[in-house]
Order: structure tokens, then sequence, then C-alpha cells
């Protein structure tokens, strides 16, 4: 799932409504018109899901950008690396005993990445899976395990 959010902010001297439409590769894929006072800003979030690997361009009004879709494998998403099922098993099974719904792992080599993945859930409601691209918040809790990790 990809979450597309827009500020609109209301410019003029008067309250208003505007309608955001959303285009997914030059077709109409989503709107919603909303209300914003004047010098208010309002947000809209378009939660868009794709079964497919793709590249999409993505408008709204003068606004362009372009995601990519990726594949789920099991409980993981990212380019599936073949040799690679044990290392998926071992995460999705610490996350289990663990319960830990969600989290992204990546391996480098010599200074290039070799596995990028994403596992389970960052949303349980919507159903939004982790992917390896997904950004997580850091707590002071980890301040303890980051100097090892960025040490020579």
């Amino acid at each position: 799932m990809v979450s597309i959010s827009i500020d609109a902010t209301n410019t003029g001297g008067t309250d208003g409504n505007y309608t955001v439409v959303l285009m997914l590769n030059g077709e109409k894929a989503a709107e919603e018109t909303i209300a914003v006072a004047k010098g208010n800003t309002s947000t809209v979030t378009f939660a868009i899901i794709k079964d497919d690997i793709t590249i999409y361009d993505v408008a709204v009004g003068d606004l362009k950008a372009s995601f990519t879709t990726m594949p789920l494998t099991g409980n993981a998403s990212g380019i599936h690396a073949p040799g690679m099922v044990s290392f998926d098993n071992i995460i999705s099974n610490l996350m289990k005993e663990w319960r830990i719904p969600g989290g992204a792992v990546a391996v480098a080599k010599n200074g290039r990445l070799v596995l990028a993945r994403g596992y389970g859930m960052t949303d349980s409601q919507l159903k939004a899976h982790v992917m390896p691209t997904s950004l997580f918040r850091i707590a002071s809790i980890s301040n303890p395990s980051l100097p090892p990790l960025f040490s020579n």
C-alpha cells in the first residue's frame, strides 16, 4: 500500500471547498472534496493498493511524483533473493517470538546493498505491509545499540 498525502492551503480571503483529484498514469484514481477555512491548511490522504510490479506516475494538480510497487513473497516484501528463504524464515520467526508487528532489514556487503526486505505490517487495520523503503521512528531505547553498528 502507498499513502499519498496532499496539503491544501487556502490563501484566499474566504472559506472554500477544493476537490483534490489523484491521477495515476494519466487516469483518475480517486478524488476527495475538502472544506478549507481561509488561511488554514487541510490534508487529504489517499491509500493506493496495487498487486503488480511497476512504476506509477502520480499527479495532483501541478504536483507530480512517481512510486514503484514491489511484490510480497510470503510475509516479506521487496525483490525475492534466491537462496534467502531461510533468512526470511529466521526474521519472520524472530518477529513472531518477540511479537514485532513489522520491520525492515537491509544487508550490505563490500559497500553494496545485497538485500532489502520488509516484513510484517505497518498498519494492521489498513492491511499495509512493510516495504523495504518504509521509515520507522528510532526511540531512545535504540541508543545503546547504535554506536556498535556505526563503529569501524
